[in-house]
């Protein structure tokens, strides 16, 4: 540990941990990271990651995949996804840059239904200011027509709501610079 210390929280859902708000309280305190992101589904709030990002500590990403509530089932394995836009709305408040919402691809997420309310959801949760993250499953060895066409699909929706802190991710362009 030293003034160059930059730290991931990510190995699953790192807020579960019952003893995460101390736990990420005391490391901050003792050891001033110089970056520092958590990976969190956002299903649960934690008052310590709030205050990160309040104070600039920290920086989130968050990966929601989902337009509707059966496709976030399916894809992410639990129910949630206004909970989720919720509490990233909460994160977001005072500086939203330091949120990224992630939008993997998957053959289950892809269609025009699940893009639309998608982007519905990030207006109406607050969630314009924030980045977009744009990947694909990282198993994938190619993409379709369709689910490139999507891709930029969604790309355009952002866009053309005033979001433009949209990227895609190496998984994107590493499978469309092979196809």
């Amino acid at each position: 540990v030293g003034d160059d210390l930059h730290i991931a929280w990510g190995g699953g859902e790192p807020t579960i941990r019952k003893d995460f708000n101390d736990l990420f309280f005391s490391i901050n305190r003792k050891f001033h990271p110089k970056t520092q992101r958590v990976f969190t589904n956002a299903l649960k709030y934690s008052s310590a990651l709030q205050n990160a990002l309040d104070d600039r500590t920290t920086s989130i990403t968050t990966s929601v995949d989902a337009g509707t509530e059966a496709t976030f089932r399916k894809i992410r394995d639990s129910k949630g996804l206004d909970k989720v836009l919720k509490s990233l709305d909460r994160y977001a408040k005072n500086n939203p840059d330091l949120v990224t919402i992630k939008y993997i691809f998957t053959l289950d997420n892809y269609d025009s239904e699940n893009l639309s309310k998608f982007v519905e959801k990030v207006k109406k949760n607050n969630l314009v200011r924030c980045n977009y993250l744009i990947s694909t499953d990282f198993n994938y060895e190619t993409l379709s027509n369709e689910l490139i066409i999507s891709i930029i699909s969604l790309y355009f929706r952002l866009y053309s709501e005033g979001i433009y802190t949209v990227s895609f991710d190496d998984h994107v362009f590493i499978l469309i610079k092979t196809q």
